[in-house]
């Protein structure tokens, strides 16, 4: 009982523990039928036919399905998305079709892209720079470098100012709070295109800011920085108030995530844990030290250096860390009073952890690393809602690859997209499901195979599978699920030779 009042004051709306299965069994997995969908994911890759991939792929992720094994599987995903960037994608210009990489005018260089945010209502994109640049995007994929670099789809200039470390949107999307090493943050009016306000440090030579939020009115901004105070400003009258002063237990909050009602704020004290405040209540919840599960005695916890709440009701922590460590901390399972933490560890990467958010829809987690990948995270099963893939033993997340080290990410407000940011100042926009893929591949090919193909690849003859044999015009036709035209008649069947 105690553990439940203690969850409730924590939570915005907590469940009830017990609520909960942890690890229900989904519809039983046809491992034969996974096999085949492996076997064809791998296929797909070997061949050099850029039509025989794509219907390769896209059977692949069908008979994944089939197999009654979710679609967010990192081959089905991977196997997609390969397929589909060999079918669009200009390689001479652009070796990946979802790279936004186009400069402003009279721009030659940007740096490495440290903060992005989304706007809550329109498809653009703001990335905070290393160089100093504050930069509006579209949201929009642009596979040939032509449509990429006409002058309407440059990324316009806002402001420039010193390194920029974070940037976030009130949930209006009128202003951005910018701030990194400049002696100020910046508050700037997205609609008017106009600076309105500055906010300077109150001291002198320690004023980096390492973390800025807005409240969710959109009335205050809370920072923590380099003057060893957590505060939060008020933007009309520009007061402030100190919500945490640092000292030699916690010497440095270098993240900080507030939940979606404003009630709890959550900051990463590097070596030293996590910390969880009360902002209603203007007190400290509790500081809580994670040591490695490998090594529990250490006297030293590892470093953290991102933290962010999510899932349904909010019911996860998730805690990256300096060597590449992702701790899922679930808070439905903990005993906060007694710092008794239910902690799902993985090692999912090979560098510092830079960024993790979670999806609007809480569904999806995004983890962006320095080991030039971002690992895809389902956090939870929309046909099964209490059953949490992630916090299976074996789970792996989907990795997006990059070309350099990626710095931020975030989901666009539908959570259908994915927006990452890296070193050398290029965005990459992905899908966060892997069915878009499949549809976009059909879209391009409007083309079927026949079934001597199918059984070419699958040896029908030798094995019964006439099961997954649909009709197509008349005639028993591989694959699973033929591609459509937007009427919902199926593309024509051709033979491609392998």
């Amino acid at each position: 009982m105690l553990l439940y009042f203690l969850l409730s004051f924590l939570l915005l709306s907590s469940p009830v523990l017990g609520q909960y299965v942890i690890h229900p069994t989904p519809k039983e997995v046809d491992y034969r039928i996974l096999r085949m969908a492996e076997y064809l994911s791998q296929e797909s890759f070997q061949t050099q036919n850029d039509s025989l991939r794509g219907l390769l792929a896209k059977e692949a992720y069908e008979l994944n399905q089939l197999a009654n094994m979710p679609n967010y599987h990192s081959y089905t995903y991977n196997s997609l998305f390969y397929a589909y960037n060999q079918l669009i994608a200009n390689t001479e210009d652009s070796p990946l079709f979802n790279v936004l990489d186009q400069k402003p005018r009279r721009v030659t260089r940007l740096g490495s892209i440290r903060s992005l945010a989304v706007h809550p209502t329109k498809p653009v994109i703001y990335t905070g720079s290393s160089d100093g640049f504050l930069l509006e995007w579209k949201l929009k994929i642009f596979p040939q470098k032509g449509d990429r670099f006409a002058y309407d789809n440059l990324p316009k200039r806002l402001y420039q100012t010193g390194l920029i470390r974070s940037i976030a949107i009130d949930p209006t999307g009128k202003y951005i709070a910018v701030g990194g090493d400049a002696p100020e943050i910046i508050l700037y009016d997205l609609e008017n295109k106009t600076i309105v306000k500055e906010f300077k440090s109150p001291m002198y030579g320690k004023h980096r800011i390492w973390k800025i939020l807005f409240s969710p009115a959109g009335d205050q901004i809370i920072i923590s920085g380099e003057d060893q105070l957590i505060q939060s400003i008020n933007i009309k009258n520009k007061s402030s108030k100190t919500i945490f002063a640092l000292n030699d237990s916690v010497p440095v909050i270098n993240d900080l995530f507030l939940t979606r009602k404003g009630t709890f704020l959550v900051g990463s004290a590097g070596h030293q844990g996590f910390l969880i405040w009360n902002l209603q209540k203007e007190k400290l919840v509790g500081h809580y030290k994670i040591h490695p599960i490998d090594a529990p005695n250490k006297p030293t916890a590892k470093k953290i250096t991102k933290v962010a709440i999510g899932g349904n009701s909010e019911r996860f922590v998730a805690l990256g860390y300096a060597d590449g460590t992702v701790n899922l901390i679930d808070l439905a399972q903990s005993n906060l009073s007694t710092n008794e933490l239910k902690v799902y560890q993985r090692t999912p990467h090979h560098g510092q952890i830079t960024d993790i958010k979670f999806s609007p829809n809480n569904s999806q987690m995004i983890v962006t690393s320095l080991d030039r990948k971002a690992s895809l995270w389902q956090i939870s099963d929309p046909e099964h809602p209490n059953y949490f893939p992630a916090l299976e033993r074996n789970y792996e997340p989907t990795y997006l690859e990059h070309l350099d080290w990626v710095y931020s990410a975030s989901f666009s407000q539908d959570s259908q997209k994915i927006i990452t940011g890296d070193r050398k100042g290029q965005l990459y926009i992905w899908e966060s499901s892997p069915d878009n893929y499949a549809r976009a591949l059909c879209n391009c090919l409007k083309k079927n195979l026949s079934t001597p193909i199918w059984a070419k690849y699958l040896d029908l003859e030798n094995d019964n599978r006439e099961q997954f044999i649909q009709n197509v015009h008349g005639k028993k036709q591989f694959p699973t699920k033929a591609c459509l035209d937007a009427s919902g008649q199926a593309y024509p069947v051709i033979d491609i030779n392998p």
